[in-house]
């Protein structure tokens, strides 16, 4: 047998903290505790000679969900099709398609999931859908927030609020807003920053239950 013991990044530790089979949880920077030989995690299947005879096998039956994300049309409409989670984004920087300022607005993500609906057909109840909110702030002046947002979204205050790339507000408002996107576009799978994440424990807090 071995003892394990795991060095993650700071803001994970609380969260792995308990996983069954590790000694300890060590926050990058802190002190190690004694050890015979260290490896990446990403390593580990390389050091136990593992093949697809002798990997784990998943929880969920069918392997773990799928998630294809994309702002053109062709990419969601094949994430529609094949994936279990389908992420809604803008267009790449590298597009073809320039749509400009209005990207990220209401109009044009309706747009996105009159595609991905089409697509989908029969199994479009099962899937989940994402938001990678870029711009994330918990604050009670979004006005500050919304001088710099200005120059990127072609749209009034409210609609750059209302994009379901933008999280900025109070955590009440953050809070409803987050509820109307679920409601409008079936949203319930949201990524900020790490480096926000925290702040944003309250909206989850208002949020269990509703």
């Amino acid at each position: 047998g071995a003892t394990v013991h795991l060095e993650v990044q700071p803001a994970l530790k609380d969260l792995i903290t308990g996983v069954p089979g590790a000694a300890c949880v060590v926050a990058r920077g802190e002190p190690l505790p004694a050890f015979d030989l260290h490896c990446p995690l990403v390593s580990l299947p390389y050091a136990f000679d593992t093949d697809l005879d002798s990997i784990p096998k998943p929880y969920r039956p069918g392997g773990p969900p799928f998630l294809i994300a994309g702002g053109g049309r062709r990419m969601l409409e094949f994430a529609a099709r094949e994936a279990d989670i389908v992420g809604v984004n803008v267009h790449l920087a590298t597009s073809a398609v320039r749509r400009g300022a209005t990207d990220g607005l209401a109009s044009s993500v309706d747009e996105r999931f009159a595609w991905i609906r089409a697509a989908a057909g029969d199994r479009v109840d099962d899937l989940e859908f994402h938001a990678w909110c870029g711009v994330a702030q918990v604050t009670d002046d979004a006005g500050r927030v919304l001088e710099r947002l200005r120059a990127r979204f072609d749209g009034t205050d409210d609609e750059i609020l209302g994009s379901p790339l933008v999280m900025v507000g109070t955590v009440d408002e953050i809070a409803d807003r987050l509820v109307a996107r679920r409601h409008r576009w079936g949203f319930s799978y949201f990524t900020v920053l790490q480096e926000v994440a925290e702040n944003f424990a309250p909206v989850v807090a208002r949020l269990a239950g509703r």
